[in-house]
């Protein structure tokens, strides 16, 4: 399990330090946003390639990958794309329109968590091993190969 944490830590630090690099050269969202999702997306790629060379060996192993790594760079990619597209759509600066269209998207997101909330307050649960019992409705039991991987 330690080398799994450490490989995806590394890979967590490279990526945010990524990010930032790209955010202070592309001061734009629009522009940002769009440099950062192949970027991401290669991450994800290399996590993949990673986790098939070294299968998990423990549920535990499975857990903790899909709990707490894939989830943050899965987050930063719909992050991007979400900022990429509300920016594309997004009314001319200024405008009542505008005003109205950014109201709009944070009903959305708000509606969004609310609908989902179970499953974001167990993912916001991940620095409380204890309540390990609450990853039974999320995961399936061990039958069948523990890496079925799909990213």
């Amino acid at each position: 399990m330690e080398e799994l944490k450490l490989h995806c830590a590394g890979l967590i630090n490279r990526m945010d330090g990524e990010l930032l690099n790209i955010r202070l050269e592309y001061p734009a969202t629009q522009k940002w946003s769009q440099k950062s999702i192949p970027y991401i997306k290669t991450l994800l790629e290399e996590l993949r390639i990673y986790i098939l060379k070294h299968p998990f060996k423990k549920r535990s192993e499975e857990i903790y990958f899909f709990k707490e790594v894939k989830p943050v760079v899965m987050g930063k990619l719909i992050f991007m794309c979400e900022v990429h597209n509300k920016e594309i759509f997004r009314p001319i600066a200024g405008s009542a329109e505008e005003k109205d269209y950014l109201a709009n998207e944070v009903e959305k997101i708000e509606d969004f968590f609310h609908n989902h909330q179970d499953l974001y307050e167990y993912y916001r649960d991940v620095a409380d091993v204890d309540k390990t019992h609450q990853n039974d409705p999320f995961w399936p039991t061990q039958k069948g190969p523990l890496c079925q991987l799909k990213l």
